[in-house]
């Protein structure tokens, strides 16, 4: 604007008479102060989204190194007990091995006879030989069970056979 005025005072003080191109040259100007001044609040803007993300990184950066400090403190604790669960590791194997199930004095080469019972369960062979297999096909893997099964069926037979 006082660009504008300026041009005008001069044209006057020199006798010219301000024409179609001075105005022109004044709105341009005009213009361009519109645009420099925009900038300059932009580059503000930036200058202090800037300063806010530093802020940001500076502080994720403390958050980041106390996080550090407590890993760090961490790992020999989590060393010391992957070594004492690798040590361990023989003695799970032994306490978690399934048990077979007994066969209790099960003679495999004797014949079986549905009268002569030859286990310590006081069945005929031949009996305790289908209970068995049963129990295995009913609960694989499941030796407890098995068990609790194979007792089960040869005390009830036993009570249906005095």
């Amino acid at each position: 604007m006082k660009t504008a005025i300026l041009l005008i005072a001069a044209a006057l003080i020199c006798g010219c008479k301000p024409d179609a191109r001075v105005a022109q040259h004044a709105t341009e100007i005009a213009a361009l102060r519109q645009d420099l001044a925009t900038l300059k609040n932009d580059q503000a803007q930036q200058r202090q989204n800037f300063k806010d993300l530093l802020a940001t990184v500076i502080e994720y950066n403390g958050v980041m190194g106390t996080n550090i400090a407590k890993l760090n403190a961490l790992v020999p604790h989590l060393i010391a007990q992957n070594a004492y669960v690798t040590s361990s590791i023989p003695e799970l194997i032994a306490v978690s091995k399934p048990r077979p199930v007994p066969l209790s004095n099960y003679n495999a080469q004797a014949k079986p006879s549905a009268k002569k019972s030859s286990n310590a369960y006081g069945v005929p062979d031949s009996v305790y030989q289908e209970i068995y297999r049963e129990a295995v096909r009913q609960w694989p893997g499941n030796y407890e069970m098995q068990e609790f099964r194979i007792q089960n069926q040869v005390e009830a037979y036993r009570k249906l056979h005095r």
